[in-house]
């Protein structure tokens, strides 16, 4: 039986452990007592971020998430939003050797005629300099991008072999049709699969065109959203006929949003998506739990 308001009181109560366990883990980093056993298993990825100093903590754990259940990535690129300190820069390079932090202010611009266009969107928010990163980044082999609140899980390792040789992008999947801005919304039916911008596979051969078009439009009309990031993505993937990650294994899983329990991912997930609304989920066990 359900009191009135237990949901809430569930978040809150949550929430608070989750505040503690990452405040340890912080102490950890502080201290240089952070220990972990990375896998022996090389990767043919190489993976991209963006990040601040806001998202430190959960960068870190993504990271030693994917070191310790999937294997060494070939390389990890950290774009930093501008906001790290300079002790989580070196900390960065300390813990991992394969890692590079670079500014993301010092990429260039594959559209130089519509670099104005990216800086109105950042003005307004600041995940558009996600969308810049995205769709800049130059790179002659496949990568993946992976925001800074992504946990990766040892299934993930089920489909390397698939993600290692493909020609395909891939792309998560979001939860529901609901995620995307309210322009796109408003003029398009719902669609199967709904793109979740957290972690994609893109291929040196996607071409961002009509992601930047719908850029460029929304510029035109004054009417840049949060989400416009994660539609002008959708769209590029769609025109590039990009496949889902496996959605039963792939998940922004949201049902145990307001609930004690964390949701079983350890062992069924390949990768979480930990977004905003459920961030505390990502640190309610504290971070050994993921690498069990």
């Amino acid at each position: 039986m359900k009191i009135k308001g237990q949901g809430r009181i569930s978040k809150y109560l949550t929430s608070k452990i989750a505040s503690r366990k990452k405040e340890q883990f912080k102490q950890l980093l502080s201290s240089d007592n952070l220990t972990f056993k990375p896998s022996n298993i090389n990767v043919n990825l190489n993976i991209i971020s963006i990040s601040g100093s806001y998202q430190f903590e959960d960068q870190i754990l993504s990271i030693i998430s994917f070191i310790v259940n999937v294997g060494l990535p070939n390389s990890w690129l950290v774009y930093s939003d501008g906001t790290h300190s300079t002790k989580q820069l070196e900390l960065f390079t300390k813990l991992f050797s394969f890692i590079e932090v670079k500014m993301w202010s010092d990429i260039t611009c594959n559209f130089p005629s519509e670099k104005h266009t990216f800086d109105s969107y950042i003005k307004k928010h600041p995940i558009g300099k996600k969308t810049f990163i995205v769709l800049n980044h130059r790179s002659e082999e496949p990568f993946i991008f992976a925001d800074s609140d992504i946990v990766f899980y040892k299934p993930f390792k089920t489909y390397l072999p698939l993600l290692t040789h493909t020609n395909y992008s891939y792309y998560m999947v979001d939860n529901d049709w609901c995620c995307l801005d309210s322009n796109y919304m408003q003029t398009n039916d719902k669609e199967m699969f709904q793109l979740n911008s957290g972690l994609l596979l893109i291929q040196p051969s996607f071409k961002w065109g009509a992601a930047m078009d719908y850029l460029s439009y929304l510029e035109k009309i004054d009417k840049f959203e949060f989400f416009s990031d994660q539609t002008a993505i959708h769209i590029a993937f769609k025109n590039n006929t990009a496949l889902p990650f496996d959605p039963r294994s792939f998940k922004v899983e949201m049902y145990d949003h307001f609930k004690l329990k964390v949701a079983p991912t350890t062992k069924q997930l390949s990768a979480r998506h930990y977004v905003g609304t459920i961030r505390h989920k990502m640190w309610q066990k504290g971070w050994k739990w993921h690498l069990t």
